[in-house]
């Protein structure tokens, strides 16, 4: 159902004596706008049970009891016109959602499953997914009674997308939603870039590290000292072997890493890396 918050109603009653003395006729609301709650209270005083016309007809639609309350002194009967919805002229869907809160059916029916399929649409439009952007959906499912699915995409940061279900419950005989969707957003992945500094000898003056990216490809080594006896940790860039930060500014200054990437030793990048799970790349295939 929409979010339909007001609806400006005029509610008559009309009740006749048994004694056949003259009907006596009563406003209760005279065009004025309730809430949906009051109008839920509303629909259950006057046990409107029947439309006057056979669909959503908005201006012209209104709801009465066909069957009069009977009580000692005579029959009542009510009627319920809608002029506005929260301040506009209702829809005929907006007609239709109403109906179905007061359990009225129409006597020329209406697609149910129109309607369904476009709250669930609705519904999965206005759904929060923690900010993650949705990269590709599948088609609506039903089990013929009153649940909708459908698989759906989301860039958690991962490899690839994670695949998510978007379930909906309804209740029966209506488009409106018995509760919120349910669903779960996977955990967001970290995508900073991290690269890891392999130390493969440190020992008698000598030094040979690589650093690595998360594919494990070598993107730069250090051999010193050099074959011509040149030690690097001589020009600065570093102050020893395990200076990562001096690492991190020479990379940069090289363009050999990106701006915001993280330089981390081979412990820490393995374990970011274990974190992250293995790369990969994944066509999805979604089912209509």
């Amino acid at each position: 159902m929409r979010d339909i918050k007001q609806v400006t109603v005029t509610i008559r009653r009309e009740s006749k004596p048994w004694d056949g003395s003259a009907p006596s006729v009563g406003v209760i609301y005279d065009r004025e706008p309730v809430d949906l709650e009051t109008f839920v209270i509303q629909r259950q005083f006057g046990a409107f049970d029947a439309a006057t016309t056979d669909g959503p007809e908005p201006g012209r639609t209104a709801f009465v009891n066909a069957t009069p309350i009977r009580s000692l002194d005579g029959e009542t009967t009510c009627r319920l016109d809608i002029h506005e919805i929260d301040g506009r002229a209702p829809e005929a869907d907006e007609i239709l959602d109403l109906a179905e809160l007061m359990g009225v059916r129409f006597a020329g029916g209406h697609d149910l499953e129109r309607r369904r399929f476009r709250a669930a649409d609705r519904a999965f439009e206005d759904a929060d997914f923690d900010g993650m952007s949705v990269e590709g959906t599948g088609g609506w499912e039903t089990d013929g009674l009153d649940r909708m699915q459908r698989p759906f995409f989301l860039d958690s940061g991962a490899a690839c997308s994670e695949a998510v279900m978007f379930g909906l419950e309804f209740r029966p005989g209506t488009a409106q939603l018995a509760h919120d969707p349910e669903f779960e957003v996977p955990a967001r992945v970290d995508r900073t870039p991290i690269f890891g500094w392999y130390i493969n000898l440190d020992e008698r003056g000598e030094f040979y590290a690589d650093l690595r990216d998360a594919s494990g490809k070598t993107v730069f080594e250090i051999r010193t000292p050099d074959e011509e006896g040149h030690d690097f940790f001589e020009d600065g860039y570093m102050k020893h072997g395990n200076d990562l930060e001096g690492l991190r500014d020479y990379m940069l200054d090289l363009k050999i890493i990106p701006q915001g990437a993280e330089v981390l030793s081979f412990s820490d990048f393995e374990a970011r890396l274990e974190e992250r799970g293995p790369l990969r790349e994944t066509t999805l295939e979604l089912g209509m």
